[in-house]
C-alpha cells in the first residue's frame, strides 16, 4: 500500500480537528455542568421505547376509533334472523362482535347469492375468525415496526379467507360450487 504525504498530512489534520472539538466539549461541561445534556448523544435505548410506545398508543387508539364508530354504523342495521343484520352502511358481508358474532349484509346481496354468503360467514363465526383476527391485530400493535408481521398479517387475512371458502365448498355439491362462486364473484 503506498500512502502518500497528502493523505498523512490529511489524517493528522482531522485527527486534530477531533481533538479539539473533543477537548472544547469538555471545557463546556466542566464551566457548566447544568448543561451537560446538550454535549450528549441521543440515549437510544429510551428513544426507541419512547417511538415503539406512540405509534403502538396511536396504533391502538385507531383500532378503537375504528371499533368504535363501525360499531355506531352497525347499530342502525335492520334485524332479519337470528344473529344476521342488513345495513345501508357497508359494502360486502362481514362478522362483526366478539362473544356473540353477528352477520352483517348489506341490501345489495341478492336472494340467489345471499344462501352462500350466509354459508361463508356462519362458516367464519364457527372457525372463530373474528376472535383469530382480534389477536392478531394485537400481535400487530406490539410488534407494529417489524415488516414480517405486516407480511404474516395480510397471509393470514387471506388464508382465513381462503380457507373459510375450502370449508363450504366441500359442502357443497357440483352446481352449487359454480353459484357459491358466482356468488363471491358478484359481492
Amino acid at each position: 500500500i503506498i500512502v502518500s504525504y497528502e493523505d498523512t498530512y490529511n489524517r493528522h489534520m482531522l485527527s486534530q480537528a477531533v481533538n479539539a472539538l473533543n477537548t472544547y466539549a469538555d471545557k463546556m461541561v466542566a464551566e457548566n455542568p447544568e448543561e451537560t445534556g446538550r454535549f450528549k448523544f441521543i440515549d437510544t435505548d429510551y428513544t426507541f421505547g419512547y417511538i415503539w410506545t406512540v405509534v403502538a398508543l396511536f396504533m391502538l387508539v385507531r383500532l378503537i376509533i375504528s371499533y368504535m364508530s363501525l360499531k355506531t354504523e352497525l347499530n342502525e342495521s335492520i334485524p332479519n334472523e337470528d344473529n344476521i343484520f342488513f345495513s345501508d352502511n357497508i359494502s360486502s358481508p362481514m362478522v362483526f362482535g366478539m362473544k356473540k358474532a353477528k352477520v352483517y349484509m348489506p341490501f345489495s346481496v341478492d336472494e340467489e347469492s345471499y344462501r352462500f354468503v350466509m354459508a361463508h360467514e356462519e362458516m367464519h363465526i364457527k372457525r372463530k375468525d373474528h376472535i383469530v383476527k382480534f389477536f392478531a391485530n394485537c400481535i400487530l400493535i406490539i410488534h407494529w415496526f417489524n415488516p414480517f408481521v405486516w407480511l404474516a398479517y395480510k397471509l393470514l387475512s387471506e388464508d382465513i379467507e381462503k380457507a373459510c371458502d375450502e370449508a363450504v365448498i366441500l359442502t357443497l355439491n357440483d352446481e352449487e360450487k359454480r353459484l357459491y362462486a358466482k356468488a363471491l364473484l358478484n359481492i
